[in-house]
């Protein structure tokens, strides 16, 4: 008849299986502690803190979000910087027509060096066209084309309806956007001012000269508040960056907080566990010894 060694021993069941189940428990903790420390990560799955994995990834999400705003602001102030520098250049442009229609409207030329001067005038005009219409202007932005009066909508913020829409300017030569009135009150429309095809504004003869130096004085003051008001988008859009990249900063932090692993607690962890499997096998060899010697 086999006789149960334990039994035998005089040492109980109650005493010896708590023994087995910590140093099971150490082995397991062990396990987990060298595979968070290999991975970086304090939870690698979700039984490891259910609530706290549903907030890291609700983070993450945000923190995704946060990037593809940053990105859209970003292409934003491209955009305006681009449109600012083509209205820089239009401009200046412009400030040359009017020159030309200064210098037409004396009476001591002779249509022959008026002639000159439209002629200069009309390449001027057509220099800004070209800049602005057509299915292949010159100011365009990924090719899109700033100046034909397309609005364009970003999304500057990580949530629904954070969105602003970008100034939005018809600078085509077929162009109606009224820049100013002259002397009458009539309407100058932009068309006017750089179509060379007969149906714009021209320095051909004195009186014209004298009514183009009002209309591109109205045309200029009009580019410069429309840059005006791309300068102050653009100062929007850069100060909503920065707010974006912090906020996206304080989400990395908190994630990180969460998700990832302090190194040193866990390392404290694992030397606690080795030391306690160390225990328990030390207790169960000398248990298992004495239990050899008395069977």
């Amino acid at each position: 008849m086999m006789v149960d060694p334990i039994l035998s021993s005089g040492i109980s069941t109650s005493s010896y299986l708590p023994i087995v189940r910590n140093n099971s428990n150490a082995n397991s903790q062990v396990a987990k502690s060298l595979g968070r420390l290999s991975s970086g990560l304090r939870i690698q799955t979700a039984a490891d803190a259910p609530a706290d994995l549903s907030e890291s990834e609700r983070l993450r999400s945000i923190i995704s979000r946060y990037e593809s705003a940053i990105s859209n602001s970003d292409n934003a102030a491209s955009y305006m910087s681009t449109a600012d520098s083509y209205l820089q250049n239009i401009s200046d442009t412009l400030g040359r027509m009017q020159e030309l229609a200064v210098s037409a409207n004396d009476g001591t030329k002779t249509d022959t060096d008026r002639a000159a001067l439209q002629a200069e005038f009309e390449q001027l005009q057509g220099s800004i066209t070209s800049t602005t219409s057509g299915s292949a202007p010159l100011a365009s932005f990924n090719g899109s084309p700033i100046f034909q009066g397309d609005a364009k909508t970003i999304a500057i913020g990580p949530d629904s309806g954070q969105e602003m829409q970008l100034v939005a300017m018809d600078l085509t030569s077929t162009s109606t956007q009224p820049v100013g009135n002259d002397s009458q009150g009539a309407p100058i429309q932009w068309g006017t001012i750089i179509s060379s095809d007969g149906s714009g504004i021209s320095i051909s003869s004195q009186s014209a000269a004298g009514a183009a130096v009002e209309q591109l004085g109205a045309a200029i003051d009009y580019l410069s508040s429309a840059r005006a008001q791309i300068g102050a988008q653009y100062s929007s859009i850069s100060s909503n960056t920065e707010g974006l990249r912090n906020a996206q900063m304080n989400s990395i932090s908190r994630e990180s907080s969460i998700r990832d692993l302090d190194y040193a607690r866990e390392t404290v962890n694992l030397v606690k566990f080795l030391n306690l499997g160390k225990i328990n096998r030390g207790i169960l060899a000398k248990t298992t010894g004495n239990l050899l010697a008395t069977a």
